[in-house]
């Protein structure tokens, strides 16, 4: 289907051309060059499975093992490989550029400090940090976090191989030990600063791939920029100022120079740090978390004080149980995320902080909509004040990813982090657990009052029979009427309310049978009619003392 140098479109069948790019994808084992079009929303991962399927390669290989890398030949260290799971666009790639699909796994030798050398298969698109993790683990040492790679020259193999044997020769020619010590000590702080500089460029927490900054990127930095090139120009003008200070110490507009000076480097580096705490990654997206966070825990403020009028929405009970349900999944699993990267991963804040309040608004929306279908009022008092708690500790679990902003050294707050996160996923565990009680209450009562509508409708429908004396009746009437009233002043001053309920609905049962007996007997068809509303109004109140219980 691709031949060499042709051109290939992959999903790019309804976008326009500015949603396309050509690249040139070179095979480094086959040593040629195919151009294929992509549509810059695709990921990295999905263009090596399109160029496997399309492309013909002379070798067999695992996709897992091969992605794509841009090969800077004039700066190596500019090389980086593409992450699988970002998209084209994510990368400031122009058409025509070449991109490599080789095999990302390569030997590496690593000598250990005991003198060993070994040798492991290593992923070279991991950065330093994933590997000395990886490499650890394969040696059995527990600490990685203490380890890194430093790059090991064998010097006799310098010396042979390279030109530095020339320039040994030439000093060897005129050898003198006063020449030699010269040598040694003129040369000391750079191999020193080299040393040092090579140590902490290999630092793990340095050495990565190297980011690809959009221009809108370099817009946002550039406060941050400004704010240090002014702290460094205010700088050398003190450093100039303190020079002519030392020649002419009295003259009285230098003085006033270096005040000038040294103020707008003291403002300069306040704006530096100012910026620097603003444009920290998920700042903002936190900022409006505390936002809707505080407007929700004003919504449920108000559904306490208002908890005996709270509406029913149009939905059932079940589908916000259900809803409830869902929502707390992902919000779990989101609290995790949020966990993680206000440690490390600071790119990943704004996404999780956004996607957590997504969740969490209909969550406690669906909540307290269920509230309205609940039977008990201290109950409903009970719940509402977990889901204000569950807000207040969400609101302290956004304030400290603000605050620690994903820097891995900032420990005092991962601390604070863990226990918000901890106690946030428990307090969603208890409401859960609580709402599936309350569902199996709310069920429980609901059947009590269909039950006894069901009843009242058989005065209409089953057949009368005249046997016994309407005074008998009577007189059992007024006896289980009597009952219900001390069974319902038992149930305002009880804590077994369902049971009593219960209790309550098989008086009105009898009660019903007794006015069967009544009706049958009586003398006119008025009094029956009487007899037969009264005991149906009755449903109305006993339906009233069930629900709010």
């Amino acid at each position: 289907m691709v031949k060499n140098n042709s051109s290939t479109i992959m999903n790019g069948n309804n976008h326009t051309s500015e949603h396309m790019i050509t690249l040139n994808i070179h095979i480094p084992h086959d040593n040629v060059i195919h151009s294929m079009q992509f549509d810059i929303q695709m990921l990295i991962n999905d263009i090596c499975y399109n160029i496997q399927q399309h492309l013909l390669m002379t070798i067999d290989h695992d996709l897992s093992e091969y992605g794509l890398f841009i090969n800077d030949a004039q700066h190596s260290v500019r090389s980086y490989w593409l992450d699988p799971t970002k998209t084209l666009n994510y990368y400031a790639l122009k058409n025509e550029d070449h991109v490599e699909y080789k095999n990302r796994y390569r030997p590496l030798k690593i000598r250990l400090l005991d003198g060993t050398v070994k040798t492991i298969l290593i992923d070279d698109s991991l950065i330093v940090a994933q590997l000395m993790v990886y490499i650890c683990t394969k040696f059995g040492i527990a600490n990685y976090d203490e380890y890194s790679l430093v790059y090991d020259i064998d010097t006799d193999d310098s010396i042979n191989n390279t030109k530095t044997a020339t320039l040994l020769r030439i000093l060897d020619s005129s050898y003198t030990a006063e020449n030699h010590r010269h040598c040694i000590d003129t040369s000391r702080p750079l191999v020193q600063a080299i040393d040092e500089l090579y140590t902490y460029a290999m630092l793990k927490e340095f050495a990565s791939i190297p980011p690809t900054i959009s221009s809108a990127g370099r817009q946002l930095q550039e406060p941050i920029l400004l704010a240090a090139r002014n702290v460094v120009d205010g700088a050398c003008r003190i450093i100039e100022c303190s020079k002519a200070l030392i020649v002419n110490s009295k003259e009285a507009s230098l003085w006033q120079q270096l005040a000038t000076h040294t103020k707008s480097v003291s403002e300069a580096i306040k704006r530096l740090a100012t910026s620097v705490k603003e444009m920290t990654p998920g700042q903002q997206e936190c900022e409006r978390a505390v936002d809707e966070l505080r407007n929700l825990f004003q919504e449920v403020d108000k559904a306490i004080i208002n908890v005996d009028s709270l509406r029913k929405a149009d939905k059932s009970l079940q589908f916000h149980q259900e809803q409830i349900s869902s929502s707390s999944h992902f919000l779990t699993e989101l609290i995790n995320n949020i966990r993680q990267s206000s440690k490390c991963e600071p790119e990943c804040i704004s996404s999780y902080v956004s996607q957590f309040i997504t969740y969490l608004e209909p969550f406690i929306h669906h909540t307290i909509h269920y509230v309205s279908y609940m039977i008990y009022r201290n109950e409903k008092i009970h719940l509402l004040e977990q889901i204000k708690s569950l807000v207040e500790t969400s609101l302290q679990l956004i304030f400290s990813t603000k605050e620690s902003g994903g820097n891995i050294k900032n420990l005092q707050w991962h601390k604070i982090i863990d226990n918000n996160s901890d106690l946030l996923i428990k307090l969603i565990y208890k409401l859960i657990h609580t709402i599936e009680e309350q569902s199996s209450s709310i069920g429980i009562m609901n059947g009590l009052c269909e039950n006894v509508r069901k009843l009242i409708s058989t005065l209409d429908t089953t057949k009368i029979t005249h046997q016994g004396h309407f005074i008998d009746y009577q007189i059992r009437m007024i006896e289980i009427l009597q009952q219900m009233i001390i069974t319902i002043e038992q149930i305002h001053a009880s804590d077994n309310i369902r049971h009593l309920a219960n209790q309550l609905t098989r008086q009105y049962n009898e009660l019903i049978n007794i006015t069967y007996g009544a009706i049958g007997t009586v003398n006119t068809n008025d009094l029956s009619i009487h007899i037969k509303n009264i005991v149906q109004d009755l449903v109305g109140n006993l339906s009233a003392s069930i629900l709010p219980l």
